[in-house]
């Protein structure tokens, strides 16, 4: 009766171990399984062998190997799922790892962008600046902030073409010859200093200062010619500290230097604009309103510091039988010629000017009776030393010179042009040819 009993039991231990094994067993521990299957099949060789019925016997095994089997295709689907799963949360890391990835790289692009977006805006500001700019000194003063804040650099020379270091020429050049200073920038003397030293090291080096480059030797620096429709207008010299990204520097130097371009153009057109209405086109010499503003201003300053000057006042003796004899472009060829004599013959502190038609006027300040007799009289002799071709005739002309100063002769302007008017008239009532003072007139 007990063994009735028992093996039953027994039995349905042996039919449950592998279910219990599949649910104990997933995913990962194998060998638990393994074990619940061995211990299935042990209680039912070993309970139910021989006293079971054939039938009852096998049907059990049947039973238990069909558990089993179903365990090992649960356990190796879980496995499976497992695995898909396991892999669908790596490639989620991935992802998110990638999208971290993406937002710190759009950060960072952004922050580039609004960085560089600042910087044009800066840049434009500054170049808005540049721009409204009409002259040397005051292109100058902002030239220099604007390379030293778009660019960063600390040591640099801008050259200008043409001119004098004072105030650049009006004209850009095809070369790279007739470059002066316009901004020096902790470079006083050496090396970049005067172009005469970058012009000797492009001659030693076979250099080819025409292309923006950064040069090792003598010294280490930047070098950007600035061009406008073929011309050169500029150069930018730069001495170069270690450390400095030299790609980087060389495109926004280049960038840099296209932009402020116009404003240097603008600057150069202005001032010969603003030369043409100042000076004669015949003669080169200043216009006769440019001279009363320069003796207006001479006139202060001499009150103010308690100095004197002198007035000139020449005219070209017969000059109206030149243009009737020889023609006018014969007179305009004298008096062209003219002008280049003033002008050489005195400082250039001094100021000459057409005064009308074929009278001149000449301002030197601070001058001394005796000086201005001796300028005029080597003026005179130029004059009168100069040989004028008029087809296969050599044809002379003469000055009469007349003379004031202030304060001797005149307190103002005006009377100082009317007391030179009246010694020049004097000259011409004694032969012409002549050089009469004022105070030599009764």
């Amino acid at each position: 009766m007990t063994a009735e009993v028992f093996n039953p039991l027994y039995a349905a231990a042996a039919a449950a171990l592998p279910m219990l094994g599949v649910f104990l067993a997933t995913p990962r521990r194998t060998w638990l399984f393994a074990v619940f299957c061995g211990a299935s099949f042990s209680t039912w060789f070993y309970c139910g062998l021989g006293r079971w019925s054939q039938a009852s016997w096998w049907g059990l095994f049947v039973w238990i190997a069909a558990a089993a089997a179903w365990g090992v295709l649960w356990i190796a689907r879980f496995r499976a799922q497992e695995d898909r799963w396991r892999d669908d949360a790596a490639a989620e890391r991935r992802r998110l790892r990638d999208l971290d990835e993406e937002i710190a790289r759009l950060k960072t692009d952004t922050e580039h962008r609004e960085k560089e977006q600042k910087n044009v805006l800066a840049v434009y500001g500054i170049i808005k600046g540049l721009s409204e700019a009409l002259n040397w000194e005051t292109l100058r003063s902002r030239m220099e902030a604007a390379i030293e804040k778009a660019l960063g650099l600390d040591q640099f020379v801008l050259f200008v073409a043409g001119g004098t270091p004072g105030g650049p020429g009006a004209a850009g050049a095809s070369n790279l010859g007739g470059m002066v200073p316009l901004i020096k920038r902790k470079v006083i003397s050496g090396f970049g200093s005067q172009w005469s030293t970058l012009e000797d090291f492009k001659q030693l080096h076979h250099a080819d200062l025409s292309v923006p480059q950064v040069f090792e030797k003598p010294d280490r620096f930047l070098g950007v010619p600035i061009y406008h429709s073929g011309d050169l207008l500029g150069f930018l010299f730069a001495r170069l500290s270690t450390g400095q990204d030299e790609r980087k520097l060389l495109e926004e130097s280049q960038n840099f230097v296209q932009h402020i371009t116009f404003a240097l153009k603008r600057v150069l057109l202005f001032q010969e604009v603003e030369a043409l209405s100042e000076t004669d086109g015949l003669t080169g010499v200043y216009r006769r309103q440019k001279f009363e503003e320069r003796l207006d201003e001479e006139t202060r300053r001499a009150e103010t510091f308690k100095t004197s000057y002198c007035v000139l006042l020449l005219d070209v003796d017969h000059f109206k039988r030149c243009n009737d004899v020889y023609g006018h472009p014969f007179g305009d060829a004298v008096l062209r010629r003219m002008g280049g004599i003033f002008k050489e013959c005195v400082y250039e502190t001094d100021f000459v000017a057409r005064y009308g038609g074929e009278e001149f006027a000449i301002l030197l300040p601070r001058a001394q009776a005796e000086g201005v007799l001796r300028k005029a009289e080597r003026i005179r002799q130029r004059v009168e030393a100069e040989a004028f071709q008029s087809g296969l005739e050599t044809v002379r002309v003469t000055v009469s010179t007349g003379i004031a100063h202030y304060p001797r002769d005149g307190k103002t302007p005006k009377e100082v042009i009317a007391q030179a008017d009246r010694a020049l008239y004097a000259a011409k009532r004694q032969g012409r040819n002549r050089i009469v003072d004022a105070s030599e007139i009764k």
